[in-house]
């Protein structure tokens, strides 16, 4: 088990991570940066071109750009938000340029071509810019879980660091952090059991492959389920999957490596059953949002929807919920 201290833990690799680590840094913040891959190879991001909104900071040209995408988003979108990616992308475009040196094109006019990005050379310049601002980067280590304080409040990561082949801690304050993660995990159990072997005491690995795994992949990749989208259907896979949280609930148990597969198929499983019931709690079509059986949009449905819940998933109207996942 090793402890890191640090100020910023950012846990991913692609864009997001990487210029959050960036900042940080910059702002003279300790940074460590864990990502399950490589950083700099790892994400979509990497593996492809990529399209950037850049805009300049003219009023006429912000607003087109607004007003064409907002249809696309069910007219749900934020103009704040919205504003605020503009400014950023505009502002750390220019710098990559600038500061990392990118080999943006140049049109006709001269002028430079900065609405795309080379995946792997994009990544590959933010991980040197990163590695040069001092962070720390944690390459093939997986977070399994949050660690929290006294208090309750996120104070850093657990994981597994699969180069060293070890377990691994890093934020503010791992020493007060829940507990070892050197135990044995119930991967999916209630709050407050956080280690040890299971109840009866008998030590078991989790199934090869995972329980739950075909029954997730069955009910979320074929296009006639997840795209072509129906509300018999949705029930019907929908159930399907909270059988499959049962199973993952019950038997799926990890340590070391095998806990990181644990945790993915439990966190693929969750991410699964919200969204079918995000998608059932909105009857109607919306944007990307398409149902066979309710084709049309409903003005009285102007809403975004929040999903929640592990034993029982809940989905309904953003307003008056309390924290979930906005859909």
């Amino acid at each position: 088990m090793s402890d890191l201290l640090t100020d910023v833990l950012v846990v991913g690799g692609g864009p997001a991570a990487t210029w959050a680590a960036l900042k940080a840094a910059e702002d003279g913040a300790r940074v460590v940066l864990a990502d399950k891959g490589w950083c700099g190879t790892s994400g979509a991001t990497a593996a492809g071109g990529t399209g950037v909104w850049y805009v300049p900071p003219e009023p006429a040209a912000r607003e087109a750009a607004m007003a064409s995408r907002e249809g696309l988003g069910g007219y749900l979108a934020d103009r704040r938000w919205m504003a605020r990616v503009l400014d950023e992308t505009y502002d750390r475009i220019n710098e990559l340029a600038v500061e990392g040196r990118y080999p943006f094109p140049t049109g006709t006019d001269g002028q430079p071509l900065r609405g795309g990005l080379q995946g792997p050379e994009y990544m590959r310049r933010m991980r040197v810019r990163v590695r040069r601002a001092g962070v720390r980067i944690l390459d093939h280590s997986p977070v399994t879980e949050l660690l929290t304080d006294r208090d309750g409040a996120v104070a850093g990561a657990a994981g597994h660091r699969r180069q060293a082949g070890e377990l691994g801690r890093a934020g503010r304050r791992p020493a007060r952090a829940v507990p070892r993660l050197g135990q044995r995990r119930h991967l999916a159990g209630r709050r407050g059991r956080r280690g040890g072997a299971p109840p009866d005491g008998e030590r078991r690995r989790a199934p090869r492959p995972p329980r739950g795994g075909g029954t997730r992949t069955g009910e979320v990749l074929p296009y006639d389920k997840n795209y072509l989208r129906h509300g018999e259907g949705l029930s019907e896979a929908l159930r399907s999957l909270d059988a499959g949280w049962a199973q993952l609930r019950a038997r799926l148990h990890g340590e070391g490596a095998g806990l990181v597969k644990a945790r993915q198929a439990a966190a693929m499983t969750a991410h699964a059953r919200w969204m079918y019931a995000s998608a059932l709690a909105r009857t109607e079509s919306r944007g990307m949002a398409r149902r066979l059986d309710h084709p049309e949009q409903d003005p009285a449905q102007h809403h975004r929807i929040l999903a929640g819940g592990l034993d029982r998933v809940w989905a309904g109207p953003a307003a008056g919920r309390g924290t979930g996942v906005a859909v």
